[in-house]
């Protein structure tokens, strides 16, 4: 099975305060062919007893597919996270990956702040010269 690009996929931050087990089920129920998973699922899975294997097999057997492990936080050189949902390490986070069969992982830039070139002194050039790095 391979998600499509007509296939709906629940992303995990509608549901943040719902385990990962608990969602699975009512998210075939309700149509969807995939969901994200957080980082922290699987640690919150392995408390409960629950591998990322079993995880899987769990997700295949309700007929979906993981689309994404979110998020990869400290890829980013002057990433600095760690704790919660941003600690997880790029090996972590690429070995849970491949372990859940997942067909991405989403990365962000979250505590990198982008140098503020000189001159650019006002709120109105600041803001400018951030988005611009961000997009």
């Amino acid at each position: 099975m391979s998600l499509g690009t007509n296939d709906l996929m629940l992303c995990a931050g509608t549901l943040m305060t719902t385990p990962l087990v608990d969602r699975i089920a009512p998210t075939a129920k309700a149509g969807f062919q995939g969901l994200s998973v957080f980082t922290t699922d699987f640690a919150t899975a392995a408390t409960d007893g629950v591998s990322i294997e079993e995880l899987r097999r769990r997700i295949e057997g309700a007929g979906l597919q993981v689309g994404e492990v979110d998020p990869l936080a400290n890829w980013f050189p002057s990433a600095n996270q760690n704790q919660g949902l941003l600690a997880a390490t790029q090996d972590e986070v690429f070995a849970s990956a491949s372990r859940i069969s997942a067909r991405s992982v989403t990365s962000m830039v979250f505590s990198a702040t982008p140098p503020i070139p000189k001159g650019c002194r006002s709120y109105r050039l600041r803001f400018l010269h951030r988005r611009q790095v961000l997009i």
